[in-house]
């Protein structure tokens, strides 16, 4: 607690609100104050806003690019919540639920993501009704007028959906993609942000942990976990949904 305290500004003012966001991100800053400075790679995952699919359980279309109430306040939030990080790389999920939720990011900081289709949500053989589904694999990303200054395809096939319908195939999909990630930038001290989704998102977390992988990782809406290379080469789980992971 006392190192959190050096990253509260010393002003009494503030309305309960905003002494909650300030806590908030005054406990992230001083995690990665104790964790140390950035000298390996850096690998940040955040699953997107919450949905009212999330709330409902009913996974519709329409569910899916809804976002609850507070799904649209942690997307206001998110801008100033990654103020004090410098991501080399931006890598999302060509889900709308995922592009909507790093948009406003993107556009305060007048950066770009590049549109990784793999990182779109797998496993959907766990759900009983449609939206984004495996009959849609294949199918050209579109992106709307107000999307296609903020994110860029990596090749003209990433420019098309892709799906992994079971866990298996959503695992195997997830080391594909974090052998892509090492064969690029393994052994450099970049740091990278993955924007993905709740079983993909933990599927790619858990391919770059020592197996067996440790239980009990959930990945919470708008939550950031980061891994850091070890000099070993193999990964460590620093945070878990912005709080410092104890395995």
């Amino acid at each position: 607690k006392s190192v959190i305290k050096l990253f509260i500004p010393p002003v009494k003012a503030y309305s309960a609100g905003m002494k909650k966001r300030i806590y908030y991100g005054a406990l992230l800053a001083a995690g990665l104050f104790l964790a140390g400075p950035a000298m390996a790679l850096d690998i940040f995952i955040l699953r997107h806003a919450e949905t009212m699919a999330n709330v409902t359980k009913v996974y519709s279309e329409d569910n899916q690019r809804t976002f609850s109430p507070a799904g649209q306040e942690a997307i206001r939030q998110l801008p100033a919540r990654l103020a004090g990080y410098h991501f080399d790389r931006i890598f999302v999920s060509p889900d709308y639920r995922v592009l909507r939720t790093i948009l406003p990011y993107l556009q305060h900081e007048k950066r770009t993501a590049e549109i990784w289709p793999e990182l779109a949500e797998c496993c959907w053989d766990t759900l009983k009704s449609g939206g984004d589904t495996p009959a849609n694999a294949g199918a050209p990303i579109v992106l709307d007028e107000e999307l296609r200054p903020f994110f860029t395809f990596r090749d003209g096939v990433s420019a098309r959906a892709a799906f992994a319908a079971t866990a298996e195939e959503g695992e195997a999909l997830a080391h594909q993609t974090a052998a892509r990630i090492l064969a690029q930038y393994a052994g450099s001290t970049n740091s990278l942000l993955v924007v993905s989704h709740y079983h993909t998102g933990r599927h790619l977390l858990k391919a770059f942990l020592p197996t067996p992988a440790p239980r009990g990782i959930r990945l919470r809406n708008t939550g950031l976990s980061r891994l850091q290379e070890q000099p070993d080469g193999t990964f460590r789980l620093l945070w878990l949904n912005d709080r410092p992971f104890r395995p």
